[in-house]
């Protein structure tokens, strides 16, 4: 092997093994999978059974969307070798199953009217959060102004919420689906979508004051202290 090739293959990212964890962090972990894994297989029989016998509740969309939100973070950590915060990772697990599995599939949603808001409301600040996540694992981070670092993790925040509202205006379009209500004179009203997208960006807000309350006070408001735990590198 030549000199540039052990050079590159030094430099290859590579994810921590899981062994190297502290303890705390590999109950975490094999919480996340345990979960993710065991409602990925239940998802799989919803989806089996609504093309076997109909999709009368139309859920069709809700249980595929679902189900790769629970595959998700294993597809980055496999693509970017990387190893996500197990805190971060529970956080978006226990979201994904209250909000999408529950709300979702199990039509909460249906029953508990203000349930989905509050799901949307709840993914904007837990967004923020991921945005913060990303720029903590760059080089650059401590480099950055605190309004750049704001712009970035708000735009992240604000990216998710629009790529839902076309995945479900997509599903309603070509399957069929209610997820953005029912259709009136075939047009379906822009009204949910819009108030999904407006509680999102309060949530999105929200998580900016903290941000900024933190950051700019000098007290460690949580935020300092999820930062620090971002930089570890697992």
């Amino acid at each position: 092997m030549t000199e540039n090739n052990i050079e590159n293959t030094n430099n290859k990212k590579q994810m921590s093994p899981f062994s190297s964890l502290p303890k705390s962090k590999k109950i975490l972990t094999i919480f996340n999978y345990t979960i993710c894994l065991s409602l990925s297989v239940v998802l799989l029989g919803f989806i089996i059974a609504i093309l076997i016998f109909g999709d009368p509740t139309n859920r069709l969309v809700a249980c595929i969307l679902t189900l790769f939100c629970f595959l998700l973070p294993f597809i980055f950590q496999y693509i970017f070798k990387t190893r996500l915060t197990p805190t971060l990772v529970t956080i978006y697990v226990v979201f994904v199953t209250i909000s999408a599995f529950v709300g979702s599939c199990l039509n909460v949603n249906k029953i508990i009217t203000f349930f989905d808001k509050i799901q949307h409301f709840s993914w904007g600040y837990i967004a923020c959060l991921i945005g913060l996540f990303y720029l903590c694992k760059t080089n650059e981070f401590d480099k950055l102004k605190p309004f750049t670092i704001i712009f970035i993790f708000f735009a992240v925040s604000m990216a998710t919420a629009s790529l839902w509202e076309l995945f479900e205006f997509a599903g309603d379009t070509f399957l069929n689906q209610t997820a953005q209500g029912t259709a009136i004179n075939n047009i379906v009203p822009v009204t949910d979508t819009m108030t999904d997208i407006l509680v999102h960006f309060i949530g999105s807000i929200l998580f900016t004051l903290h941000y900024c309350l933190d950051r700019f006070t000098h007290k460690n408001l949580g935020i300092t202290s999820i930062i620090n735990n971002f930089k570890i590198k697992y």
